[in-house]
């Protein structure tokens, strides 16, 4: 059993404290870390998995400074990377990656690389990773809550499991120490937890609600988290302007922001208006639409089969387009475009270049070290 995740004040704690076995009052005090939870705190460093580039890529701050088709900094080939999609950082500052293998049951596995291999990139681009936890699906969205525990969305076996620290520590195959699974989502891909240590989880695809929305997003609490099994959200986030919501992330604020893959689209909803049971069905206070980017090698949209969010500590939303253009690129919109609905030109546009050696299907983006 995993251990709740970390709460707010002291009426949350309350509201989720757990009994255990029927024996013992566990009460978990430790604040959460923002949207990511256990992971490190948000540095200058952007990691870029390559899913058709079988790559991580790290793109350094000075890197992101100007519009064009730059190499990355560093880029892990790890010998471990087979379909990577999902990124994020322990505590540690060591990088997870999730390797989602399509239509191939059992074959997905979690790779974990050491701050010190990722430091010896440079002359080992190529390492074997440290951990490799094999045996799964089809893992896509990783997030740690605030105890250590890691969370995965798993895309094609329509579950959400949790990994304890002590699972992580040794390559293998263990089972979850928690599995969730629901009526409600049937592709989950994305998981990001908020400031009081819920999951939000997005669902491209579930149709489990009336507004016949294409794709939602729920919320579980920590004692859902901590319960398992078959699981009805706490929230379902279910409104007509959903159109295959393959990415998430909050801002420092703590506004949800999806990124719509059919409509081409970055919706933020208001913190104000996550709150509550059931489903909810807020309209979008900011909407972000796709505008036309002229590149070195065509025309492409600023937003294109969107695969990825992540702010940096400016405030800054990066967005990772799986096929715009030839292999893929990456987006930044800047916090003052983020205030209001439009279709703005990104402040960068980062393509890929022909080869598509740099970007070849980013997807699940993250910040943490900054390494050359």
């Amino acid at each position: 059993m995993i251990a709740t995740p970390g709460l707010g004040w002291l009426t949350r704690i309350v509201r989720y404290a757990l009994e255990f076995c029927g024996l013992a009052l566990m009460i978990v005090t430790a604040a959460a870390c923002g949207n990511s939870g256990g992971s490190v705190a948000v540095t200058q460093g952007l990691w870029v998995p390559n899913y058709h580039g079988n790559t991580v890529a790290e793109f350094l701050s000075s890197t992101r400074k100007t519009s064009g088709t730059p190499s990355a900094d560093l880029t892990n080939s790890g010998t471990d990377l087979a379909g990577p999609y999902g990124s994020t950082f322990d505590k540690s500052r060591n990088l997870w990656v999730s390797n989602y293998v399509y239509g191939t049951a059992g074959t997905g596995s979690l790779a974990e690389y050491t701050l010190s291999q990722l430091k010896n990139l440079a002359t080992t681009p190529a390492p074997s990773a440290n951990v490799v936890i094999s045996g799964l699906t089809g893992p896509t969205g990783l997030a740690f809550d605030s105890s250590g525990n890691l969370w995965v969305a798993e895309y094609n076996g329509n579950d959400l499991l949790g990994f304890t620290p002590s699972q992580l520590a040794a390559s293998g195959s263990p089972s979850p120490a928690v599995t969730i699974t629901s009526t409600s989502f049937a592709n989950p891909i994305a998981v990001k937890f908020d400031k009081s240590g819920d999951l939000w989880l997005a669902d491209g695809y579930s149709t489990a609600d009336a507004t016949r929305s294409t794709g939602e997003v729920f919320e579980f609490t920590p004692s859902q988290l901590s319960t398992g099994g078959m699981q009805t959200p706490a929230v379902s986030l279910a409104t007509p302007t959903l159109a295959i919501p393959f990415a998430i992330a909050f801002d420092h604020s703590g506004n949800l922001w999806v990124a719509n893959r059919s409509s081409k689209t970055l919706q933020e909803f208001a913190a104000s208006d996550l709150h509550g049971t059931g489903v909810i069905q807020p309209a979008a206070t900011v909407t972000i639409g796709a505008t036309s980017v002229t590149t070195s090698t065509g025309t492409a949209n600023s937003i294109d089969t969107p695969s990825g969010l992540a702010f940096d500590g400016s405030g800054n939303l990066w967005v990772a387009n799986g096929t715009s253009d030839t292999n893929g690129s990456l987006a930044e919109f800047s916090a003052s475009q983020l205030k209001v609905s439009g279709s703005p030109s990104p402040k960068v546009f980062l393509d890929s270049n022909p080869s598509g050696t740099n970007l070849n299907f980013p997807a699940q983006l993250t910040f943490g070290p900054s390494i050359k």
